[in-house]
């Protein structure tokens, strides 16, 4: 009971002597509210990107990628291994009892122009089977890339992330890639371009992404 009569007591006094420090008043003020922003901002953009990574994934969905490799930027399977990899048992299978899985080779390249965050573009190559893994995924503008062409189709996050439209040009090593879409998807998904994987695997290494889903739930 002390202890609340002495903090009454000091707040009292702090509070009565407030017209005497205008200026030292609004300083502290001012300071405290900058703090709590700071505080505030960071712990939003932590949540948003949890929460982004959060809905784009699934938990009968796997990556397969090399030993001791935990990034799938940088990843390398060879591609003798991928056939094997794809007749593992656990692999689930649609209706038409092909596997739900899909070989994808991703990398990262420099924007067409430079963006404040000083951030690379995320180029990934995704063939028919990827597309059916990705939960929201649809094209909103433009058309799906065609198999065999250096065609890109890019996110609209990314779209309005860094200025790339439908239209738009993107080179990469040794190659030039028109974008002939814009699709929409769950997550942060749609903060990449994406186009085809056998095009792309020229010059990248494969990863492997499997649905463990029984096909009988879908």
């Amino acid at each position: 009971m002390n202890q609340v009569r002495q903090y009454l007591l000091l707040l009292y006094l702090g509070l009565s002597t407030l017209r005497r420090r205008p200026a030292a008043a609004i300083t502290i003020i001012v300071a405290m509210a900058c703090v709590v922003g700071v505080l505030v901002s960071m712990l939003s953009v932590t949540m948003g990107i949890y929460q982004s990574f959060r809905i784009a994934g699934d938990p009968h969905i796997a990556l397969v990628l090399p030993n001791n490799d935990p990034f799938d930027d940088s990843s390398g399977l060879a591609p003798n291994v991928i056939g094997t990899i794809l007749d593992a048992p656990g692999i689930a299978r649609g209706a038409d009892g092909k596997v739900r899985a899909d070989a994808e080779v991703m990398f990262y390249n420099p924007p067409p122009h430079m963006v404040d965050s000083g951030a690379y573009l995320r180029v990934r190559g995704i063939g028919a089977a990827g597309l059916a893994l990705r939960p929201g995924f649809r094209i909103i503008a433009g058309r799906m890339y065609v198999s065999g062409r250096q065609e890109l189709i890019v996110g609209d996050g990314l779209e309005a992330g860094y200025g790339i439209h439908l239209g738009d040009k993107v080179a990469t090593r040794g190659a030039i890639w028109d974008v002939v879409g814009v699709y929409t998807a769950d997550g942060v998904v749609t903060n990449e371009l994406i186009g085809d994987v056998e095009t792309a695997a020229c010059r990248y290494g494969w990863m492997i992404r499997v649905s463990s889903t029984p096909s009988n739930n879908g």
